[in-house]
């Protein structure tokens, strides 16, 4: 259980990623997250153990009561990071440099964005975009063996100049990722652009 009180399992979000890190795990493992507001900005490395059966979840219950909030690059840049997923969780990123919730890179596969609710401010600039797959932190759509066969399913994804933006490699064309029931709220230009995909 993630909360913010002592006593509970993990203070915070951050301290649960940071026992992931550690120690990986031995079976298939969920964070049900208290509701509250949590900032946190992390890069999410490979995480021993986890596979098809032994997989990770982080659990909101209700994107009404629980926000994880951040200002700086994405709130979640998974690098590697396998079998992750996130789901009833609000994410919201407010840089006015750059912003991404979710950030999928280095092959990071087999992961899932469920029933979020994923903001960042609206712009005319490229450099924001909720969901992104990109080699460089710093840019939404940099071409690299981002990830494959990831998920992003039934959420709210509100503003960015990109809702989405899927990025691949011309050489090392991505596959799998599969984009499912979401509504886009007010993106700037697109809702979702894709480059380099199977």
């Amino acid at each position: 259980v993630v909360a913010e009180m002592l006593g509970l399992h993990f203070i915070d979000v951050d301290e649960a990623i940071d026992a992931l890190i550690q120690c990986g795990v031995g079976g298939a493992v969920t964070f049900d997250i208290q509701p509250g507001v949590y900032t946190s900005g992390r890069i999410i490395p490979p995480i021993l153990g986890a596979s098809a059966t032994n997989t990770i979840t982080f659990d909101g219950g209700d994107t009404s009561l629980v926000t994880i909030t951040n200002s700086a690059l994405a709130n979640y840049r998974l690098e590697g990071a396998d079998w992750i997923t996130f789901k009833k969780i609000t994410f919201e990123h407010t840089g006015t440099t750059n912003a991404y919730c979710i950030q999928f890179a280095d092959s990071a596969d087999h992961n899932t964005v469920d029933s979020c609710r994923l903001i960042v401010p609206q712009s005319t600039s490229s450099l924001f975009s909720p969901v992104c797959w990109s080699n460089v932190p710093t840019s939404p759509s940099s071409s690299g063996t981002n990830g494959n066969y990831n998920t992003i399913s039934n959420n709210t994804i509100e503003n960015g100049y990109y809702g989405i933006r899927m990025q691949g490699d011309i050489n090392n064309h991505q596959s799998g990722n599969s984009v499912i029931n979401n509504e886009f709220i007010d993106p700037y230009l697109y809702n979702i652009y894709v480059q380099y995909q199977e």
